[in-house]
């Protein structure tokens, strides 16, 4: 966007493609090896994969439900999953200084019982059939340096319904959830957690909503319950400024404690020592139960073979083609 990239925007035409061009006055003056780059966009998971089948495209990264077609017709392409930095948490009520945890969420004993009530492993392996990597905390596992080591939150049935019994709440209460529908998978989502927490006593309201009208109630942090799809970024602050620090814009949860290690982090320059830090105020934010931090899925990335330099990037944020060159 500052033109210091390989490539220089050329078009985009809204729901059809973008277009770029080889950037003459990029600082690796033998690079890129070609002239062009063209992104289509293909808003039908199903459209795009009959693309690359078709050999209409030379690259596709793909979903689940789509791996075993392409696979199935396109025996002869470069092949490898990676795990997408777009991850699936369940969220309980946002909270701030003026707006505390509504009752019976305000008694943690009730947050946690939540929490072990989600099977997350059942819920990737029903809806994904398994097609993903398990999260601990607010930072993704893919992000090796960061990531929280240990499941402080894991499943535990037992736990939760004791946890509901100490905090008076044996009969349970309802509560909606809300989603941003569109696909199947986030509607079967719904369903499996809605079945899970049944078993403690707490009865869903699903309310599938629109992108737009989901994300208008989401951003006014006004909700019981939702399953969302954030994004993960490799610099931690990005993940825990963002969404549990004290100025956090796509999440609020209102906790001093966690707002300081947030802060402190932040300003930390021996890695060491952050790392350290990053670990604690995961910690702290998992065992507040907020939320449960349950998935990634992985995308699926295919290349024809006459795609040559191309290395498959861990996320969008290192995502540069500068070395690709065609085989023709």
């Amino acid at each position: 966007a500052i033109g210091t990239g390989p490539f220089i925007f050329k078009e985009w035409q809204k729901d059809v493609k973008f277009e770029l061009v080889k950037n003459p006055n990029y600082f690796k003056k033998d690079l890129p090896n070609i002239d062009a780059y063209t992104l289509l966009i293909a808003q039908d998971p199903d459209t795009s994969a009959t693309l690359f089948i078709d050999k209409k495209v030379d690259a596709i990264v793909s979903g689940h439900a789509q791996l075993k077609r392409i696979q199935d017709a396109r025996k002869d392409v470069n092949y490898q999953p990676r795990p997408s930095q777009f991850w699936r948490p369940m969220r309980m009520p946002p909270t701030t200084d003026a707006q505390p945890y509504p009752k019976p969420f305000d008694d943690i004993r009730v947050r946690e019982a939540v929490v072990r009530a989600v099977d997350k492993q059942q819920v990737l392996d029903l809806v994904y059939s398994g097609d993903g990597q398990l999260t601990h905390g607010p930072i993704l596992p893919m992000y090796t340096n960061w990531a929280l080591k240990e499941e402080l939150a894991a499943f535990d049935l037992a736990k939760a319904q004791a946890l509901m019994a100490q905090a008076g709440q044996t009969a349970g209460f309802s509560g909606e959830m809300i989603w941003a529908t569109g696909t199947p998978e986030a509607d079967q989502i719904s369903d499996v957690l809605k079945q899970q927490l049944q078993k403690i006593n707490i009865n869903l309201q699903l309310k599938p909503m629109e992108l737009a009208a989901y994300y208008n109630q989401t951003y006014s942090y006004k909700y019981t319950f939702s399953h969302h799809v954030p994004l993960n970024s490799p610099e931690p602050d990005e993940n825990l400024a963002s969404y549990f620090g004290a100025k956090s814009t796509y999440y609020k949860h209102y906790n001093p404690d966690i707002f300081a290690l947030v802060d402190k982090q932040s300003q930390e320059l021996n890695i060491e020592t952050r790392k350290q830090l990053i670990q604690d105020v995961q910690k702290k934010i998992v065992q507040d139960w907020p939320m449960s931090f349950m998935f990634t899925t992985n995308n699926h990335n295919f290349t024809d073979q006459r795609v040559k330099g191309w290395f498959y990037s861990l996320d969008l944020y290192d995502g540069r083609i500068e070395s690709l060159w065609l085989n023709s």
